[in-house]
């Protein structure tokens, strides 16, 4: 496996013959049986996509796929990932809301205490309950070892307007919640919706070139969770993961932060990552 999906961080100085090689990388791991996932935010993949009877997936402020980003995947493996999956994804959904609000955005320890209540608070709703966490006394995040129930796996999942909602109700988080608009009933609401794109085809491409310039790091960000708990919960089936210009993610802490993540934990999961 190890030999297959390997990790790789390229140079951004090798410019078009980086970005030629990568290309040759996903063509060459497709064709030994690799599944390969790439998160495109020029759409350059559009051409070998279709040559290859892949998936491309064009997210725009018209297009009809929609990724959620506060979908729980249902067929998570319940041994002792289980124990700390939903408050990881709470956690998740938190770094997102973080990356929306922009790098230059600080929110108070009482805000942060807020927002991860809320949405708490907002899968409970949905009967998804135990999920834990707290914050230790130099104000960082940190999961705690509740264990983690989903009352049906097939129940349906909140969007960001459930969130919304929850947000608003608590006091210190309720003026967050308006900064948030945009991406609930604004030009931003692409990702305010049930997920109806899968991941089942062997080459899948998620284009986002035609996404405002200021959705490009929500949006890729949104992609890599998205594949991130797809691949988690999985078949274990080999993935190679690409993050075409991977330096936007990590213009921003929480999306860095996360990307780093997913490129030191990959092989857990029968994958890797190319960036």
């Amino acid at each position: 496996m190890d030999s297959l999906v390997p990790r790789y961080k390229y140079s951004e100085s090798w410019g078009r013959t980086k970005s030629y090689f990568v290309k040759l990388e996903a063509i060459r791991h497709y064709l030994m049986g690799t599944r390969v996932i790439v998160i495109d935010p020029q759409n350059e993949y559009r051409a070998i996509t279709e040559s290859l009877g892949g998936q491309f997936i064009n997210l725009s402020s018209n297009s009809k796929d929609r990724i959620n980003p506060l979908e729980i995947t249902a067929d998570v493996e319940l041994e002792e990932d289980a124990r700390g999956f939903l408050s990881t994804k709470i956690m998740d959904v938190f770094l997102i809301i973080q990356v929306m609000l922009g790098k230059d955005k600080k929110l108070s320890a009482n805000e942060k205490r807020a927002i991860l209540y809320a949405i708490q608070k907002m899968y409970e709703r949905f009967g998804i309950t135990d999920a834990g966490y707290q914050m230790n006394a130099e104000d960082e995040l940190v999961i705690n070892e509740e264990f983690i129930m989903v009352g049906n796996s097939s129940q349906k999942m909140p969007t960001l307007s459930d969130l919304d909602t929850s947000m608003r109700e608590i006091k210190d988080s309720s003026e967050i919640a308006k900064e948030l608009e945009p991406f609930v009933n604004g030009v931003m609401d692409l990702f305010n919706g049930e997920t109806n794109v899968d991941l089942n085809n062997d080459f899948v491409v998620f284009g986002i070139r035609d996404l405002e310039q200021s959705m490009t790091d929500v949006a890729m960000f949104i992609c890599l969770e998205f594949i991130w708990n797809k691949i988690k919960s999985g078949d274990k089936k080999r993935r190679l993961i690409i993050v075409d210009e991977a330096w936007i993610m990590l213009k921003n802490e929480s999306s860095g932060r996360f990307l780093e993540k997913v490129a030191k934990t990959a092989r857990k999961f029968n994958a890797g990552l190319i960036r």
